[in-house]
């Protein structure tokens, strides 16, 4: 893929606050989804300011058949290409349903970041970006001119720990992004 898709503007924010989750600005009202097994999904993040992190989450709207799990992770970003992992927060279960945490301890400066999920296997459903957010059209463009906005990156790969170097076999453009939080330390 050629060209960026995380543009380096000024972000205007207030600032984060302790205990509260965050999510990416440009999903649309939420809905629930499934997501595919065999994918990592990239979902775009712009930090306009400093800020540390000691939660990474999904919320699981349907539940999974028993054991299966989900991951959680943050990679770097080099315009439209997540590239070095920064965070592997490991599994969640997502045979229940509800917010799905992974205790983190980052700190990340300013920048753009690709927050990552990935599942083993089953049925669940998510808390997903809806496919009429138009900012996210801005973020991650379109292949065509529509009203259905793709609202993050997938590539394909295997369920298991996070590569060092992100993912980006058959890397493509998908609408139903899994909603993923950070919570402020």
């Amino acid at each position: 893929m050629s060209g960026s898709f995380a543009p380096n503007i000024a972000g205007i924010h207030p600032g984060f606050v302790a205990g509260r989750y965050y999510m990416a600005h440009y999903p649309g009202n939420p809905t629930t989804g499934t997501l595919s097994t065999g994918f990592i999904y990239y979902v775009f993040y712009y930090l306009p300011v400093a800020s540390n992190f000691d939660r990474i989450c999904v919320n699981v709207t349907t539940q999974a058949s028993a054991g299966n799990t989900g991951r959680l992770g943050i990679y770097s970003l080099s315009g439209n290409t997540p590239t070095s992992l920064i965070v592997d927060a490991g599994d969640v279960a997502i045979d229940s349903t509800g917010a799905k945490e992974a205790t983190i301890n980052t700190s990340l400066a300013p920048g753009w970041y690709a927050l990552a999920f990935m599942q083993s296997g089953g049925t669940a459903a998510f808390s997903i970006a809806g496919t009429s957010a138009s900012v996210a059209g801005y973020v991650y463009g379109t292949t065509s001119v529509s009203t259905t906005f793709n609202s993050c990156l997938r590539a394909t790969q295997s369920y298991g720990s996070l590569p060092s170097t992100a993912p980006t076999t058959s890397i493509g453009l998908v609408t139903g992004a899994p909603i993923i939080w950070l919570r402020a330390a």
